[in-house]
């Protein structure tokens, strides 16, 4: 009886061995990733989602509108280095070194940002929307004139009439 059992598992074994060595390639790699799947969660920069409201455009920035926490250490260790660099001058007041790094990664990280948020399709840009809407309108149009001026080159004047 024993022997019997054992002799059907190691049938059952062979034949699970057998389809194995036989399968197609693709299913054997499907399940050779699946047991070498990582547990590691992959490394992703925050995306800020918007949508173009002139032009219905879906937007993606990478980043956000405002500095993380990971920029005000950055500027904290910036601030941290200059003091020792500069301490036998500076001394404790060298700390106080922050707010100007800070400021002057504040101006540069604004820039950046309204560098992006401008719209490549239609030219739309919030910025001078939010301070000047007729120069943003304005902005707009000779954007779309500079990009289709080569259709609207092409497009014959109606005759006059008289």
């Amino acid at each position: 009886m024993k022997e019997s059992m054992k002799d059907s598992k190691m049938k059952n074994l062979k034949d699970v061995y057998f389809k194995l060595k036989t399968a197609p390639t693709k299913k054997l790699r499907k399940v050779k990733l699946n047991l070498f799947k990582t547990s590691w969660k992959e490394k992703t920069e925050p995306v800020w989602n918007f949508i173009c409201p002139t032009c219905k455009a879906q937007r993606m920035i990478i980043g956000g509108p405002r500095p993380k926490q990971k920029h005000y250490v950055q500027v904290g260790l910036t601030s941290a280095v200059f003091t020792l660099l500069t301490w036998p001058v500076f001394s404790w007041k060298g700390l106080v070194s922050f707010i100007p790094f800070w400021m002057v990664f504040e101006i540069f990280y604004r820039i950046k940002i309204r560098a992006l948020v401008g719209c490549p399709h239609c030219g739309f840009d919030p910025y001078l929307f939010l301070s000047h809407e007729e120069k943003a309108k304005q902005q707009m149009k000779d954007h779309l004139e500079k990009k289709y001026e080569k259709i609207l080159a092409k497009k014959p004047e109606p005759p006059a009439t008289s």
